[in-house]
């Protein structure tokens, strides 16, 4: 019974984490959210609502460059149909959220624009358990594809 009970949480986180089926827009609610000058309050989201819709700045770190590599360019169809249902922008996007409102630093939490992300963060994250997301198994996401996402989210990085 208990194996049943844990089978069944374990497909459900993982097919939440995923997306599968439905690809997400990570640029979506940019018309429908408040803008800075009228913020609404989404208690007990309102500390965390620097993530509901990209700013200008944001915007010009999700568009890829003209000539963007096919690597590049699969890996943000990727993010966006495995990742962007939890981190990317909007009030839906609950690991965005969960994480600004823990480090309450000002950062924006949504993955696609972050320029502080190594690869060997990305791997750890991605390979391995960790609270509150699910692994990626070589099955659901291969090593190339991990490569594009890395390729992906790290194109913005300062890091040396």
């Amino acid at each position: 019974m208990k194996r049943m009970i844990l089978t069944a949480l374990t497909a459900v986180a993982l097919a939440a984490c995923s997306g599968e089926g439905a690809e997400t827009d990570i640029s979506s609610n940019v018309a429908d959210a408040p803008t800075s000058a009228n913020q609404t309050d989404f208690s007990p989201l309102s500390q965390a609502a620097r993530s509901l819709s990209p700013t200008e700045a944001q915007m010009a770190l999700l568009t890829l460059p003209d000539g963007a590599s096919e690597d590049l360019k699969s890996g943000e169809a990727l993010f966006k149909a495995k990742c962007a249902t939890c981190h990317g922008f909007g009030i839906e996007q609950g690991a965005t959220q969960r994480l600004e409102r823990r480090y309450d630093d000002g950062l924006s939490y949504a993955l696609a624009v972050r320029t502080d992300l190594s690869p060997e963060f990305i791997t750890t994250f991605v390979r391995q358990n960790s609270p509150g997301m699910p692994a990626f198994r070589k099955a659901e996401l291969s090593d190339e594809d991990l490569a594009d996402l890395i390729e992906y989210l790290t194109r913005n990085s300062d890091l040396e």
